[in-house]
């Protein structure tokens, strides 16, 4: 995966670890190495165990000014240049649970307003972690993940499933689609075809996992992939 993140901090990739081990009753760190090496039963686990160490915070509009920013500066200079095309590719890295792409898509649809149905608009949330992007996908969602949303906002995008559950409206869940995607494959010799022509890139709390040599190149990788203008 090339973590970096627990380098100084042994104790809390130990705690991460042995909450794996003890989920598969597992009782010596040798015994788990060897399942980790065991074909595909050790290819789950390491998804498992990426799961585990990767760092999952994330709630709706989270930073404002960069949604403020993408509101009345970035989404009008893009409509502009793309007003011919009618055709918008937006890439959230590191999504976790699906708020951040959602954020984006609920700020385009209220940009946009009724032309949004003349615009190909294709949002793609990308995170190493299987049991967030499973979470992303059902797009559910308790208090926590609202807490900067006043009542009134939330009633507007979220349908109520209960007390302390609620779910994006379908307008805005139809506007992302979620991939598995570890971002240091752009660093590999044959990067996916696919991570290319992007107008607006959101990659933040990423770049903290890896070394600082890593993060550079991944910067120029990512630069390279936006498209024109």
């Amino acid at each position: 995966t090339g973590h970096h993140f627990y380098e100084d901090k042994p104790a809390l990739l130990r705690e991460r670890v042995q909450e794996r081990m003890r989920a598969r009753a597992i009782p010596s760190a040798a015994a788990y190495a060897r399942l980790l090496a065991s074909g595909e039963a050790g290819e789950l686990e390491w998804r498992a165990l990426e799961d585990a160490v990767t760092i999952g915070e994330t709630y709706f509009f989270r930073y404002p000014e960069h949604f403020e920013a993408l509101r009345t500066d970035l989404l009008p200079q893009l409509l502009r240049l793309r007003a011919e095309t009618r055709g918008l590719r937006i890439w959230s890295i590191g999504c976790s649970t699906g708020a951040e792409p959602y954020s984006i898509a609920i700020v385009l649809r209220e940009t946009l307003g009724a032309a949004v149905e003349d615009w190909r608009v294709a949002i793609t949330g990308g995170d190493i972690s299987e049991a967030a992007l499973a979470r992303a996908r059902k797009a559910e969602y308790g208090p926590w993940a609202l807490r900067t949303l006043p009542p009134a906002t939330i009633d507007l995008y979220f349908d109520r499933l209960g007390e302390r559950r609620f779910r994006l409206k379908a307008p805005f869940r139809g506007m992302v689609r979620f991939e598995r995607q570890n971002i240091l494959d752009l660093l590999s010799p044959a990067p996916p075809l696919q991570w290319t022509g992007y107008d607006l890139i959101f990659c933040r709390n990423v770049l903290i996992y890896f070394t600082p040599a890593q993060s550079r190149r991944l910067v120029d990788a990512l630069r390279s992939r936006l498209a024109d203008g």
